[in-house]
């Protein structure tokens, strides 16, 4: 009776008999389980912010709007060329036509004009057109199968003179870096609708 009384007494103290070991029966409250203190959502959320400090990552609380992904430059250049500047060129990689390329020679009332001969050193016009390119968004025209190539581009060409586009002509005035002299790009027998688009891109 005593032992059932004790245990009793024992069990409305919150204690429980294992064998000869008495045990809590709430094991938050034993001295070798001390309870933990429940942190807030605030303390939780200001520790993990300090800890992403620390690591030096970026910390982004519950309405901290999120950036948008933007495309690279050179992604954002080409379809501006694609879809005003350069037209019915877009995406190809040649223009076909005839191309002579002079420059004028001396000085003191002396200028001469001066052709460049083709690579074949058979006459002075290439009938191998221009090689186009958007590398990086940026749109330039290159001469082919003479012995100097001329690049045109918004950055060389300062002058266009396209009263006969309708024809298939029309001369670009090229000043490139490292040559003194302005050269003047010719172009014959191109369709008349590349080089419209052609002027339209590279017009300064």
């Amino acid at each position: 009776a005593r032992a059932r009384g004790g245990s009793l007494a024992l069990a409305q103290d919150g204690w429980m008999a294992s064998g000869d070991t008495l045990l809590p029966r709430d094991r938050s409250r034993s001295p070798l389980h001390p309870r933990q203190p429940q942190a807030s959502s605030g303390g939780r959320r200001a520790d993990l912010s300090s800890l992403a400090r620390q690591l030096c990552l970026p910390v982004a609380g519950p309405e901290t709007p999120q950036k948008s992904l933007q495309p690279p430059r050179a992604a954002l250049a080409g379809d501006a060329l694609g879809g005003d500047a350069l037209g019915v060129l877009w995406g190809r990689d040649q223009l076909t036509g005839r191309v002579r390329v002079e420059f004028q020679q001396g000085g003191q009332g002396k200028l001469r004009t001066v052709s460049l001969r083709t690579l074949s050193g058979e006459g002075f016009i290439s009938k191998k057109g221009l090689v186009l390119s958007t590398a990086s968004g940026y749109f330039t025209a290159t001469t082919v199968g003479l012995i100097r190539d001329a690049k045109l581009s918004t950055d060389t060409v300062t002058k266009v003179f396209d009263s006969f586009v309708g024809d298939g002509k029309a001369t670009f005035v090229v000043k490139e870096k490292g040559f003194f002299q302005e050269s003047r790009v010719l172009l014959s027998h191109v369709d008349p609708r590349d080089l419209a688009a052609l002027v339209k891109a590279l017009r300064p």
